[in-house]
This record gives C-alpha cells, structure tokens and sequence, in this order.
C-alpha cells in the first residue's frame, strides 16, 4: 500500500471514531446542562482540572518520542511503560495524602472523596498497554478505532445513565472511572504485544532527551489553555467555572476534534517524511487547506447559532454562555490552524520551539487576564485567552516557514479559498438564523442552508480551477 493511500486510510478510520467521541461528548453536554447544576459542573470541572495538572507536569513525553524516533520498539516501550507505572502510583499517592489541601484551596470539601476515588483513573491510565501507541506510529488506526471506540461508547452510555439517574457530579466521576478501565482492559486485548516490566538506564536517558521538552511544551500549553478555568475556580467559584467549563466545551469540541483528527494522523505522517523536507512542505500546505476547509465554516455556524443552541437544547439558564461561545470558538479556530505547525515542529524534533512560544502566549494571558476580568468578568477573561492565541498564532507560521522553506503566499494560497466560501456563507446564513432560529426546525433548516451554501460555492470554485487549468 502506498504511503498516501495508508495516510488517507488512516485519516477515515480517526475520523470515524472522533465521529463517535463528538456524538457521545454532544449527547451527554445536553443531558448535563438539563439535569446538572452549574454547581455541579463546576465542581467536576476542577476535579478534571487537578487531574490535568498532575498528569502535564508528571508527563515524561515517552510516546511522543517513541513515535517521532525510530527506537526499537520492544526495549524502549518496556522501558516507557515500567516508569509510567511507577509514576502512576506516584501521582494517586500525591492527590490522595493532597485532597484536603487541594479541596481547601477551592474552597469545596466535597471534592475531597471524589479526589481520592478518582485515583483510580490514574492507575488505569497508567497502566495501561503502551503499545497501543505504536498503532499510531505504524498508522494502523483501523485497531486504534476498535480500541478507543469501545471505551468512549461504554463512558458514554454509563455517564448518561448516571446522570439521569443520580443527578449529581458522582454520575460525571463513575464514567469518568469506568471509560478508563474498560480502555485500560481493551489495550490488553487489541494488542498481541503485551508490555513487561524492564528497565534500561541508556533507553530512559535516550527518551527523555526527546520527552523533556514535550513535557516542557505540555505544561506550558497546559497553563495557556487552563490557567483561565484555574484562575475562575480559584477567584469566582464552582458556579461561575460551570458556566465558562459548558462554554468552553461547546466552543472547542467541534474544532478540537478536527485538530485531534489530522494531528493523530499527520504526526506520525510528518515523522516519516521527517528526511524529505520538500515532500514535508507540500504535505503540510494540504493539511492546513483541509483543516481551513472544515475549521472555518464549523466555526462561523457556532458562533451564529449559538444563542439558538442555547436556548433550544441547554435552556434559558445557560443563556449566558453565549457569548463565552462567540469568543472561545474563534480562540479555538485560532489555536487549531496554528496547532498544524506544532506537529510539523515534533515530527523534526524540534518540540522546544512549541515550548517557546507557549511560554509567550502564557506571559500575554497572565498580562491580560486580571484587567479584563475585572472589567468584564468570565467574558474578559475569554477575550484575555483570544488575545493571547491571536498574538501568537502568527508566530508558528513565521518559524515554521524557516524550516520547510515555505513563504507567506504559500500560506495564504492555502487557506484563501476556505475562507472566501465561509464568508459567502455566513452572509446567507445569518439573517437566517435571527429570524427562523427559535426553533427546532428553524435551527436545523439554518444549519443546513450554511453547510449547503458552503459546499456550493466550494463545487463552484472546484469547476472553475477545472476549467482553468483545462
């Protein structure tokens, strides 16, 4: 099979489980915001954010250098693996003797119990099969789909189930648990090749060369992308976090999961082209022109229907997030366009540039952050965050044209088409939408005129480039 057919292949099959992820993560954002307090959404909220600072700053970029390197992969993914368990229990120590000190913090004693059950997570995810990420570095995401399909199906279903049942955060952190056993009991399964425990000073130190700044890169990309929930569980409350957490959530799954897609895919792609920087240069143009054609358009369809949204499948209660959507969701375009440079950096070896810039956008965030949300509340503090990832989006750009010696007109030749149609788009669309969006069907028939309109104009300029070069 050919290298492109295998990346296209490839390409279809995380589509399709992200297909699935975006259903189940939809379903069960309508039924939280229906049967949860924002209380209750907020309270989680910091609860996945403890875990998320735990694992960014005890992450060891392991797998990113086992894709990106040509290891043998035996010895290295034993290695790997042994040191993950280790840091696992480590970790679970850490957040069960810190619960009080944490749940102190934020001033919410009932995250103490859910903290010390939520251990199990880590161990699940820690010990799971680490050869799991060699389907990625070989492209074999026709087993990768297997694997993480069955285990977001199963969270899902227990997650809704809970919700409905129990009403209560202890719905969101029993799926939470269980998604992660059942993946961790699958990893075993797919694949042949089970890990053991071994040891080996030289594989670890050749690892972590790599891995040190992934986990640099990591925790600042972290801190740029959280530090605005932490700064509002931590000044504003669980309330005002549920609020910005359901916000965020609706503004970055679509886009997110577009830039989870083709980043699963193109940087173990990029990584074998990583010799061939001609060949890198054109397979990057195409990927920023394919995620454009499908992060522009997505994106503008959110931010005029997202007062629709709201009302129609949240509730009126919810009505203040509309505008953190409008905000978070142009952020978020932002940030996936430039995340396409980010893979092109690891696939080279080069994930200290990332870092570099991350550190930036954090120190931008940190300036901006305070004023504004004195100002304007949890909408300054979204206008702080696309402040940040505006001033630095550009700036991946910039470096990356340096490596793969590619110009602004190249970038912009990329990019154009995409955005010319999204705008013929929008302006059918939202008048649209102001006057038919109050309801169910006026909503759907909206977002279907936008995706029509988008993919005429899109046949439109396929058969004049036709005729051109004809």
């Amino acid at each position: 099979m050919s290298f492109k057919k295998e990346v296209i292949i490839s390409g279809v099959w995380v589509f399709s489980l992200r297909t699935i992820q975006l259903f189940f993560s939809l379903a069960s954002l309508i039924i939280i915001s229906r049967f949860l307090t924002p209380k209750d959404i907020g309270t989680f909220g910091v609860v996945l954010l403890i875990l998320s600072i735990l694992e960014v700053f005890s992450g060891i970029g392991f797998e990113q250098a086992i894709i990106q390197k040509r290891f043998h992969k035996r010895k290295y993914c034993d290695t790997a693996w042994t040191i993950r368990i280790f840091r696992g229990f480590i970790i679970s120590f850490i957040l069960l003797t810190t619960a009080p000190f944490i749940a102190d913090f934020f001033k919410l004693p009932q995250i103490i119990l859910i903290l010390r059950v939520i251990c199990l997570t880590i161990l699940f995810q820690n010990c799971s099969n680490i050869n799991v990420i060699l389907l990625q570095k070989e492209l074999k995401f026709k087993q990768y789909f297997i694997y993480n399909s069955i285990s977001l199906i199963i969270e899902g279903l227990i997650t809704i189930s809970g919700i409905i049942i129990f009403r209560n955060v202890w719905a969101l952190v029993f799926g939470n648990i269980a998604g992660n056993f059942f993946k961790c009991i699958i990893s075993f399964f797919i694949i042949k090749e089970k890990p053991r425990i071994y040891f080996n000073t030289a594989h670890a130190k050749q690892l972590f060369n790599f891995g040190r700044w992934v986990l640099w890169s990591n925790a600042l990309t972290f801190l740029a992308i959280q530090f605005d929930s932490f700064f509002i569980g931590k000044v504003m409350g669980p309330i005002s976090l549920g609020f910005y957490g359901l916000a965020g959530r609706i503004a970055n799954l679509p886009v997110t999961e577009i830039g989870n897609v083709i980043g699963q895919v193109t940087f173990p792609a990029y990584s074998k082209l990583q010799k061939d920087i001609s060949k890198m240069k054109a397979a990057y143009l195409k990927t920023l022109n394919f995620i454009s054609f499908i992060a522009c358009p997505v994106t503008c369809l959110i931010v005029i229907l997202s007062h629709s949204f709201v009302i129609l499948f949240l509730g009126e209660r919810w009505l203040s997030t509309v505008p953190l959507i409008k905000i978070l969701s142009i952020a978020a375009v932002l940030r996936c366009l430039a995340g396409t440079a980010a893979k092109v950096f690891y696939a080279l070896g080069f994930p200290r540039l990332e870092t570099k810039i991350q550190l930036l956008r954090l120190i931008i965030l940190l300036l901006f952050i305070y004023p504004l949300s004195y100002k304007w509340g949890t909408n300054g503090i979204a206008l702080a965050v696309l402040i940040s990832v505006f001033l630095t989006a550009g700036m991946f750009f910039i470096i990356l044209s340096k490596i793969i010696k590619t110009n602004l007109m190249d970038f912009i030749n990329a990019i154009k088409w995409p955005l010319l149609n999204t705008f013929f788009m929008v302006i059918l669309t939202y008048p649209l939408s102001s006057k038919y969006g109050n309801n169910v069907i006026g909503f759907i028939k909206t977002l279907l005129t936008g995706i029509i309109v988008y993919i005429s104009m899109f046949l439109l300029h396929k058969k004049w480039v036709n005729k051109k070069t004809a």
